[in-house]
């Protein structure tokens, strides 16, 4: 996998943005052959990731609240199973927007899609974490 790191990201914070990204990068998925890392100083969120699947590029951009938070390997974690979660989650979406002619019932629908990624990569992301130690005490 290719790693970028763009040039938005302040001088001074590259070395830790590297340093993070080495220690995860292996949880990303095998189909990511190119990973993009930016930073967006307006996000109040610690991260986000925009994953595209069908031309094998993540981008995961970086927030200011990440570099003060504590337990900022999970966050990534968190982040990382989107991409995971991406080719299914979009299908989903794909279906629910072809095949739900009514409009209100689809932005329900997709709600609730956008609702479950969300629990489903806090989950993945745990699971992540305890394998992790069980690995260690292997």
């Amino acid at each position: 996998m290719n790693i970028h790191y763009l040039p938005e990201i302040p001088e001074s914070l590259l070395p830790i943005v590297q340093e993070r990204i080495e220690a995860v990068q292996d949880l990303f998925p095998d189909w990511c052959h190119e990973l993009t890392i930016g930073y967006e100083s307006d996000d109040e969120n610690l991260a986000s990731c925009d994953p595209k699947h069908h031309y094998r590029t993540v981008l995961l951009n970086i927030h200011p609240p990440f570099f003060a938070d504590p337990d900022w390997e999970h966050s990534l974690t968190h982040e990382i199973q989107h991409s995971l979660l991406d080719p299914l989650a979009r299908l989903a979406a794909n279906i629910v927007e072809s095949f739900v002619p009514d409009e209100q019932t689809r932005h329900y629908l997709l709600k609730q899609l956008a609702e479950a990624e969300e629990l489903t990569c806090e989950d993945l992301s745990i699971f992540a974490k305890k394998l992790g130690r069980k690995r260690r005490k292997w």
